[in-house]
């Protein structure tokens, strides 16, 4: 199957499955809702406004590095998906992969002292600074600072790009412990 038709699939399974049982809102409606955000985690808060800053431990040289959360999101995205990817989908991964980060900052605790994240795939997501292009920048920046949140906390953002037909549930591929 081509890549399009694979989106298609993706975007059908979405649409389905968050509007299953759901009674449809009007635009208006869904934005008159009271949405409780999470706060930014203190250890990588620099105060109101300003944009987080990870200690990221770097696999590929074994040091830890400081970036801003951002700069952080654009390696996860190159990591994560290809760059020539339609804008869209680059956008999505980008609020997931930004999700994911402050999740994982606000409740776990990395592998490698002293960093909040590392590059290390086993530990967290894909990283590859090297695949960064315009489309990603363009992506990340258009989404900058968006997150998905469910009840007040950001969510469990797993994500993949190939399923091979099937997939998994978090405690056979993940091996997730939790309910």
């Amino acid at each position: 199957m081509t890549k399009i038709k694979w989106i298609l699939i993706f975007l059908i399974f979405m649409f389905v499955s968050t509007s299953c049982g759901t009674p449809a809102k009007k635009p208006m409606e869904a934005t008159k809702e009271k949405i409780t955000l999470p706060k930014i985690p203190d250890k990588i808060s620099r105060g109101y406004n300003k944009e987080p800053v990870l200690r990221v431990y770097i696999v590929q040289t074994g040091k830890i590095e400081t970036m801003p959360l951002e700069q952080y999101v654009m390696g996860t995205v190159a990591g994560e998906i290809k760059n020539d990817w339609p804008l869209e989908a680059l956008k999505a991964q980008a609020i997931l992969a930004r999700s994911y980060v402050l999740n994982f900052v606000n409740n776990e605790k990395s592998k490698y002292t002293n960093a909040d994240i590392s590059t290390d795939f086993e530990e967290a997501q894909a990283w590859n600074p090297s695949n960064i292009n315009s489309n990603i920048k363009k992506a990340v920046n258009y989404t900058r600072g968006l997150v998905a949140v469910y009840d007040g906390k950001y969510i469990e953002a797993w994500f993949h790009s190939d399923a091979a037909g099937r997939t998994a549930l978090a405690k056979e591929g993940l091996n997730y412990k939790k309910k």
